[in-house]
């Protein structure tokens, strides 16, 4: 067991709620599934609009997470030409039919993460660092996980965002904690681990995409495609 951990930092978006997808790939993936075709890089550039949107209307009027996600696929669908399903009423069904998928998916990675939390929350201080919309500490009340965390941090409270390596350094004087002693786990190689990195902390990837042993990811201390692999990793040592 890691003896010397005393704290982990968890991302959230694409970590505690998808289990390792990046969502920009989940939405994509649950599109397709549904046989939606359309060209990729239109979605990409669509999905980066999507969230700018949300960036700049999130903050001044709450909306919970499940309206958030739902309004995020409302503009991802409403701006990618689907033929045949040109008029309103089709694309709202389309909406409602493929918003379905994904949160019956959501709600199962978030109830299992936390399960993993609540082994966690006694044993370790817990951290939450995330871009997300500058909004996560009110989305966290709503899917009930504030409860796991000794401290939530966003750039609206750390006014830097990841992935700047300032941001974890705020969270570990927040909880007091040393580098050397904290785990950050997260799906983004560049936006979770490298900063991480930099500032000496341990490190999971967390990524379904990501293959084992490519080799552009080596700055990690591990890679796993399930969250459910993160306990066996804290037993070692």
């Amino acid at each position: 067991m890691y003896k010397d951990i005393e704290t982990i930092i968890f991302d959230f978006g694409g970590t505690l709620d998808t289990n390792g997808i990046p969502w920009s790939q989940k939405y994509l993936i649950t599109l397709k599934i549904n046989g939606f075709v359309f060209d990729d890089k239109l979605y990409h550039r669509i999905y980066k609009a999507s969230e700018e949107f949300l960036q700049n209307n999130s903050n001044n009027n709450f909306r919970s997470y499940k309206e958030l996600m739902k309004e995020q696929l409302s503009f991802i669908i409403s701006s990618i030409h689907l033929t045949g399903y040109e008029n309103r009423h089709n694309y709202e069904r389309i909406i409602n039919e493929v918003f379905a998928d994904i949160w019956m998916d959501t709600v199962y990675c978030i109830k299992n993460s936390k399960e993993i939390l609540e082994t966690f929350k006694n044993k370790y201080k817990l951290g939450l660092v995330s871009n997300y919309y500058g909004n996560i500490k009110r989305i966290c009340k709503d899917m009930d996980l504030d409860k796991y965390f000794d401290v939530i941090l966003d750039p609206n409270t750390a006014c830097i965002h990841k992935p700047h390596p300032g941001i974890f350094s705020i969270a570990l004087k927040m909880l007091n904690s040393l580098p050397e002693n904290t785990f950050v786990i997260g799906d983004s190689y560049e936006d979770d681990i490298v900063p991480a990195k930099i500032i000496g902390c341990r490190t999971i990837l967390l990524n379904r995409n990501i293959i084992l042993n490519e080799s552009k990811y080596d700055s990690s201390d591990y890679t796993v495609k399930n969250i459910n692999k993160i306990q066996s990793i804290l037993q070692k040592k």
